[in-house]
């Protein structure tokens, strides 16, 4: 279960790192400070679907496919909340992962500035990369252990 709460960090960790330096991403490739936040708003208005998705994404793929995609599209978080509910059905660890973003994002907005310092905006995409591939670890792990010891319960 602890392990899928700091897979939730990381990702949020990567989030944050780009997130905090989106404007400044931007205005290096032409746009102005009001497209950026054009841009941001539609994403933020998609995502309002994310939930309702990401149920139908999970129950027809499983838990490994969907935190792939969706990562790509902001919405592992709401799978890693069900991972973290199947991990621990007492609920604590589920309860926890608002903190978890919060923390993740904060670290990110850090260590995207350190990184932005020593390698320059192009290393953002690096760190977030490697953080994914982090999480996706992690989480295709937790997705095989739940998913062998729920197999003899339906045998």
């Amino acid at each position: 279960g602890f392990l899928a709460l700091g897979a939730m960090i990381l990702i949020w960790m990567g989030h944050g790192a780009v997130w905090t330096f989106l404007e400044r991403l931007g205005a290096q490739v032409g746009l102005s400070v009001a497209d950026v936040g054009k841009i941001l708003s539609l994403g933020a208005f998609v995502t309002i679907g994310g939930p309702l998705l990401a149920r139908l994404i999970d129950t027809r793929f499983g838990n490994t496919t969907p935190v792939f995609a969706a990562s790509f599209i902001l919405l592992a978080s709401v799978l890693m909340i069900g991972i973290l509910s199947i991990a621990d059905p007492s609920g604590r660890l589920a309860a926890a992962s608002s903190a978890a973003m919060t923390a993740g994002g904060s670290l990110g907005a850090l260590s995207g500035g350190l990184t932005v310092d020593l390698f320059g905006y192009g290393g953002l995409g690096w760190m977030a990369g490697i953080l994914f591939v982090i999480v996706l670890i992690i989480i295709s792990s937790i997705s095989s252990s739940v998913r062998r010891a729920a197999a003899p319960a339906a045998a």
